[in-house]
């Protein structure tokens, strides 16, 4: 089981999250995949899985190399202060790549929601750490009914599923003592709140 947890939680690793989105969003027929040329598509999710995900990744793992982290793990709140910062730039860097890229309004805002999640993830760790796992999947979950809720989609069955992934998730995190209930539930709602904000707002 905890070898299953173990592998659930890189499949599902937060810095996918974006890329995930992405490709869930370019899958549905729906306004946003229609009004992005479909030879885009593909470049776009490159896009977004090369900055959010590769290179900060490579960044972690420059600093786990010079011993400024323990473990890729990061397992306590001190180690994850950095690459969080890191992970929130490029983040950041990504929307605004996109926001340089003929895409609907929403597509880049996606990349903005993550952004947004990261740095209160990342002020929140400062006392009290939580599960970026959670935050991830959370996110994912807010964009999708914060898409459904501007683009009239019928995203029921996709949140259903998604809802389930996320309690894979959260109990494969306290399966390897990563985090307690209240950080997995705790993460959960700041991803999930940071998304809808943001689509309420914006």
């Amino acid at each position: 089981m905890r070898l299953f947890a173990q592998f659930v939680s890189y499949l599902l690793h937060p810095m996918l999250m974006p890329t995930y989105l992405l490709l869930l969003v370019y899958s549905t027929d729906t306004y946003l995949q229609l009004a992005t040329p479909a030879n885009l598509h593909l470049v776009v999710t490159l896009l977004v899985f090369i900055s959010s995900c590769l290179l900060p990744g490579f960044g972690i793992i420059l600093l786990q190399r010079n011993g400024l982290i323990k473990s890729l793990q990061m397992e306590t709140r001190e180690e994850r202060r950095i690459p969080f910062l890191i992970t929130a730039i490029f983040y950041f860097l990504t929307f605004y790549l996109l926001r340089q890229v003929q895409l609907p309004s929403l597509v880049p805002l996606l990349l903005l929601g993550a952004t947004f999640a990261l740095v209160l993830t990342m002020l929140i760790n400062l006392k009290w750490k939580i599960s970026a796992h959670m935050v991830g999947i959370g996110g994912v979950i807010g964009a999708i009914i914060g898409l459904s809720m501007r683009l009239f989609v019928d995203y029921r069955l996709i949140i259903m599923i998604l809802i389930i992934v996320a309690g894979l998730i959260g109990s494969s995190r306290m399966l390897l003592n990563a985090h307690s209930p209240a950080q997995i539930y705790f993460g959960f709602g700041v991803g999930i709140s940071s998304q809808l904000l943001l689509f309420l707002l914006l």
